[in-house]
């Protein structure tokens, strides 16, 4: 009688299974039931828990690499991918960049640098933005989102860079996360693109490329940022960040990635998992 790959695999287990069981009612299961059996649940599994499997042969395929290794292969890949890394985001000087990156929160860089030609043509300076009418900052941001907000803490962080730090942008994350609105991941930002620091810009794309690889697993951006800064080289940390953004908009999509596409598909967990 013939049986599909599947059941045959099976002959042997089933024979062993006889042998430690040495129990009669397992010799007189009907042999043809038994493969049956065991090719439906096979295939229940496969169906309704594909990633039992799929993790399982990721990690045999994965056995021997460590994080930091993971880590190493996934920067080479996208340094050949996207040889420059760049900032997205127009800026002429560090406290410019440091507004744009403001006005990014909840908003796409490109929109960003379609306002701040406007914004930084009427406020050229920092001076300019510390003596600016928070209402009329508002009019020329409006388009990115929470303006009022944004307007509020652009003007703050000028008033506090000229009265605390003497017009000069901070250069540590803990100098600048007591500016008005500057979180971590602009703190990262403005670390390593202007000062050249080792930094980790925990956004949206690099916490969802990090955990489809496999390097972290937590969505929670400071965990990502602290995790990654162990992982990868110093020298090459702020370019991994650029280019998992760049990756991020090209094939990775949160929605629709394009894994047959993705030259790091060879080493991707999420991509083993579909």
């Amino acid at each position: 009688m013939y049986y599909s790959r599947e059941i045959r695999s099976c002959k042997q287990g089933i024979y062993v299974l006889r042998l430690m069981s040495r129990k009669w009612y397992i010799d007189r299961i009907n042999e043809k039931n038994t493969y049956n059996i065991i090719y439906y649940l096979y295939f229940f599994l496969d169906f309704y828990f594909p990633r039992v499997y799929t993790n399982k042969k990721y990690k045999e395929r994965m056995k021997g690499m460590t994080k930091k290794e993971l880590a190493k292969k996934a920067s080479e890949e996208l340094k050949r991918l996207y040889p420059e890394a760049i900032c997205s985001l127009e800026a002429e000087d560090p406290f410019q960049l440091l507004v744009a990156t403001r006005l990014s929160a909840q908003c796409t860089d490109a929109r960003v640098n379609l306002v701040t030609p406007a914004l930084f043509g009427k406020y050229p300076t920092i001076e300019a933005f510390a003596q600016a009418d928070v209402h009329d900052v508002e009019e020329l941001i409006h388009s990115c989102g929470f303006f009022r907000q944004k307007a509020k803490d652009i003007v703050g962080m000028a008033n506090d860079v000229l009265s605390r730090f003497g017009g000069r942008v901070p250069d540590t994350i803990e100098e600048l996360t007591t500016l008005p609105g500057v979180g971590r991941k602009t703190a990262n930002l403005i670390v390593g693109d202007v000062y050249g620091k080792p930094a980790v810009v925990a956004d949206t794309h690099l916490i969802r490329i990090s955990n489809r690889l496999g390097l972290v697993e937590t969505k929670d951006p400071l965990k990502v940022e602290l995790a990654l800064k162990k992982l990868l080289e110093p020298s090459e940390s702020n370019d991994f960040c650029h280019r998992a953004v760049l990756h991020g908009r090209a094939l990775c999509d949160a929605r629709r990635p394009l894994c047959s596409d993705c030259p790091l598909n060879s080493f991707c967990k999420f991509c083993k998992e579909q």
